[in-house]
């Protein structure tokens, strides 16, 4: 009796995972390529869009420092956020696009793939110029929820 039961429920489930996985509609965006990001064994970060300039650029130029930022700057509180390290700032290359096609803003839940790093120069005009630089992850792949 029971085998009668497993083989309809197994093709039921193969079946429901196959349509999830080849729908592509997670917002509008290929699942696969999210699925991909997951399992490549890279270094992955999630979580939600703190601000869409990292703190330390932000502060430069307010103080009137001006930032050679190619792309743009985020700040991302973690899924697993700890009090040590609260917020992480990365740099977005400007040839990398959203996958989701949503635009980027403060409150978006936000998943990607970092790799290497960015060193951004800002400079305060004066005799003489004073330079600051900050060091940001690159983010390589990400993926922006709608709202």
């Amino acid at each position: 009796m029971k085998k009668r039961f497993a083989l309809p429920l197994i093709i039921v489930l193969i079946f429901l995972a196959t349509g999830f996985v080849a729908s592509t509609s997670f917002g509008q965006t290929n699942f696969n390529a999210i699925v991909n990001l997951v399992s490549s064994g890279s270094k992955v970060f999630g979580g939600k869009v703190a601000n869409t300039k990292a703190e330390k650029i932000e502060e430069l130029e307010s103080s009137n420092y001006g930032c050679a930022v190619s792309g743009s700057t985020i700040e991302v509180i973690p899924i697993n956020r700890n009090s040590k390290n609260p917020v992480y700032s990365y740099a977005i290359p400007a040839g990398i696009k959203n996958k989701t096609g949503f635009p980027l803003r403060d409150g978006q839940w936000i998943i990607g793939k970092y790799s290497g790093k960015t060193t951004i120069t800002c400079i305060l005009e004066g005799d003489p110029p004073l330079e600051e630089t900050v060091t940001l992850s690159t983010i390589t792949l990400y993926g922006t929820s709608k709202l």
